[in-house]
């Protein structure tokens, strides 16, 4: 006979080996997935399924850094106000974590946790309380603890009074927690090799790139230095440089204007114009639109100082590879560009030492046929000419400067004989032509190429000195000392432009003159006026007014706003401080120089 079952008994082993499947298939189903973003979304759904009275539930997850527990998940209808970040210790999840103890709590339960939020989360409360329809009749929530370190909470909410959650619910949930923490830490550990992987996958790519770019630099450098040894010249290079692109590329020189295009189609740009699309020091690769054509232009500079830049005509959107190779290729057009100037400063040497035996008068036939040679007509007048440069420079900036002065004047008097020469920040140009009035085409042709420079360049100052033209190789001396004092004058003027030396009139007197004689010149003559008691200035000015106005009375007198009495009273104390006569003419003659002398000299001084 078998024995009775009591009913009660039966129905909750039944009921017990059915949650227990519940959590076996909810245990499956975490680990089949290594997801970790995945996984959160199964753990609250499975959660649901293994304590079938809840209806909502929150996974929150420790944050180290911020000491924050952080609601990553959450399933069922949940207010937002329920999702905030919690402190350890505060409500119910925070209590939770801090201890370690899985609680059950009722409605009155949570209501007087909210009485504890953190001033952060008065929000929460406050949102709460204005709607009770989100606050839970019952709730459970349990630690989610891996190898004794606790890592989250998990809690689960009924919000109708249909049912509270048991100890035996709670049991349940303890169970399922700690699978849930297996399950996360499996997933974050592969989603940390994974990134690793990643990361080692995309250092090898990158490795792998890097070692593609070096042996391009290197194939580059070695087949353009051996053209470059070989002195093959910037033509062979940019032909090399197109075979290696497959685009039309060009080399644009800046210091003599000049553009080598290799296999290329000639590119009608204005060399002032390319110069200008870098207007700061920063030199940077550019791409411009010209003529409905793309171009991509690479600067090619020393220390700052643009030299050049390569100029390819894009056919298709550039490769990476190719911008190595133009990379590589701008330190060897550099080179070759320095060359150049090392070329160019021997034959600045060469022509300066010509110069000045020009200047000692050498009339030996080996030196006049060498400035025949140069174009120099020794039977015509002759007139020296000096340009000077001035501003702050970078290194190489004076020598390109200068080069680029003296290209321009060679293109600028190509039919008139002339020789010119760089010296420090200096252009010495001697100049030979038929007729003495021919220098006043020399100076306004100087005069229009200083115009351009100073709209191509406003950084630097230019100015020019030009000495008397003379017949003769004896006389190239005196036109040269003439044109340092020229430029000597400007300089005490803070003049540019261009001025001949007889522009000067009758300040050349005075080029020569130590400047402390004149200053003291100047104050023998005036100086009384300064030293007299409580009328210095006023005596200084109205005299200085009076000179200026050709001794007219009544025109002083309205130019200084005072009575023509009052002019007369000031006029005769002049002549009594300072000994003279207003109708004495050597008086006079001492008074106006000595003005002259001041409005000149002090400006400077």
């Amino acid at each position: 006979m078998n024995p009775k079952v009591n009913p009660v008994i039966s129905s909750k082993l039944l009921f017990s080996s059915s949650e227990f499947r519940n959590i076996i298939e909810g245990i499956r189903t975490l680990t089949s997935t290594l997801n970790y973003d995945e996984l959160l979304n199964r753990i609250l759904e499975i959660a649901l399924t293994v304590i079938p009275l809840s209806t909502s539930g929150i996974f929150r997850l420790f944050d180290e850094k911020r000491q924050l527990l952080i609601p990553l998940a959450y399933v069922g209808n949940i207010a937002s106000s329920l999702l905030h970040n919690t402190r350890r210790g505060e409500s119910l999840s925070g209590k939770v974590f801090d201890d370690g103890i899985a609680r059950i709590y009722n409605m009155n339960d949570m209501l007087d946790e909210l009485e504890h939020l953190s001033p952060e989360n008065q929000n929460f409360r406050n949102k709460l309380l204005t709607d009770e329809q989100y606050i839970a009749r019952s709730m459970i929530s349990v630690p989610v603890t891996i190898r004794g370190e606790r890592r989250g909470t998990l809690t689960l909410h009924r919000f109708d009074d249909e049912g509270l959650f048991t100890a035996y619910d709670l049991e349940l949930l303890k169970v399922f927690a700690d699978q849930v923490a297996i399950a996360v830490e499996n997933a974050k550990l592969y989603s940390e090799v994974q990134n690793v992987l990643q990361e080692v996958t995309e250092l090898s790519g990158q490795i792998q790139e890097n070692n593609q770019i070096l042996q391009k630099r290197l194939e580059v450098h070695e087949a353009l230095t051996a053209l470059s040894l070989k002195n093959k010249g910037i033509h062979a290079i940019v032909k090399e440089l197109n075979r290696m692109i497959k685009m039309p590329a060009s080399f644009v020189d800046m210091l003599n204007k000049h553009s080598h295009n290799g296999n290329s189609q000639q590119i009608q740009l204005e060399f002032d114009d390319i110069a200008g699309l870098w207007d700061t020091e920063d030199h940077v690769p550019l791409t411009i639109s010209f003529h409905e054509q793309e171009f991509y232009l690479h600067p090619v500079t020393v220390d700052k100082v643009l030299l050049g830049c390569i100029m390819v005509r894009l056919t298709g959107p550039i490769a990476s590879m190719d911008i190595v190779t133009l990379e590589q290729s701008s330190s060897l057009f550099a080179l070759e560009m320095i060359k150049k100037l090392s070329l160019t400063d021997i034959y600045y040497k060469e022509t300066k030492e010509i110069f000045t035996k020009l200047l000692q008068n050498q009339n030996d036939d080996a030196l006049m046929a060498k400035g025949v040679e140069l174009g120099l007509d020794f039977s015509g007048y002759m007139s020296v000419s000096i340009l000077e440069i001035t501003g702050q420079f970078e290194l190489y900036q004076t020598e390109i400067n200068i080069q680029r002065l003296v290209f321009k004047l060679n293109e600028t008097f190509n039919s008139t004989p002339h020789m010119a020469f760089g010296l420090h920040n200096q252009v010495i140009m001697l100049t030979s032509f038929p007729h003495a009035a021919d220098a006043e085409w020399v100076k306004q042709s100087m005069e229009r190429m200083i115009q351009e420079w100073r709209f191509s360049s406003s950084k630097y100052v230019l100015s020019a000195a030009m000495g008397t033209p003379y017949k003769g190789i004896v006389n190239i001396a005196k036109s040269n000392t003439e044109a340092q004092k020229t430029l000597h004058y400007m300089f005490s003027k803070q003049q540019s432009g261009c001025i001949q030396y007889k522009d000067i009139g009758i300040n050349r007197l005075f080029l020569g003159q130590d400047v402390s004689e004149i200053h003291q010149f100047i104050s023998d003559i005036l100086g009384p006026l300064e030293s007299t008691p409580g009328h210095s200035s006023q005596l200084e000015q109205t005299l200085h007014i009076y000179m200026s106005e050709d001794k007219i009375a009544i025109n002083t007198a309205a130019v200084l706003g005072i009575h023509i009495n009052t002019l007369y009273q000031r006029l005769k104390k002049i002549q009594q401080v300072l000994n003279i006569r207003f109708d004495n003419k050597d008086d006079m003659l001492k008074i106006q120089m000595a003005y002259h002398l001041k409005d000149t000299f002090n400006q400077k001084h």
